[in-house]
């Protein structure tokens, strides 16, 4: 893996808390990773982010058991 995902969660946590959490994970709505890909390059919080880094790091962000248990 090229990169760290840390930084990346961190990142979307940042200009997404409801939405992201690492200590009280919530599901996330159905669609909202479409959603977030669209704005991958555009959005100013996710300007500096590829589609395949957003895409791996909600990818560890549900493999999570916290993110899991929340289900």
């Amino acid at each position: 893996m090229p990169y760290e995902i840390n930084p990346i969660l961190d990142q979307l946590g940042q200009a997404f808390p409801a939405g992201f959490s690492r200590t009280a994970p919530k599901p996330l709505k159905i669609g909202l990773g479409e959603e977030l890909l669209a704005l991958a390059g555009v959005h100013p919080a996710l300007a500096d982010l590829r589609r395949t880094q957003i895409r791996r790091a909600l990818k560890v962000y549900t493999g999570t058991p916290a993110y899991r248990k929340a289900l």
